[in-house]
């Protein structure tokens, strides 16, 4: 994911969700950090997980981003 465009907006964090289905669903497992960049560890193996990430800072969480980006497991 990209930073946000509004400089200064305050984001601290990210926060990435592996879900079970593409909308709706169940979540698997997270990841959290203060870069554009994190691993979700311990996903089961040939699985397709749903992710979205959301930014938190000062004014909150943001809603999640949309759509949720498809991914297999090997």
């Amino acid at each position: 994911w990209q930073i946000p465009a509004l400089p200064g907006s305050g984001v601290t964090s990210y926060t990435a969700t592996a879900w079970s289905a593409l909308a709706g669903g169940t979540i698997v497992r997270t990841c959290s950090t203060t870069t554009t960049s994190c691993t979700i560890s311990n996903l089961s193996r040939r699985t397709t997980f749903h992710v979205d990430v959301t930014a938190t800072g000062p004014g909150g969480t943001s809603p999640a981003s949309s759509p949720r980006i498809s991914r297999a497991t090997n």
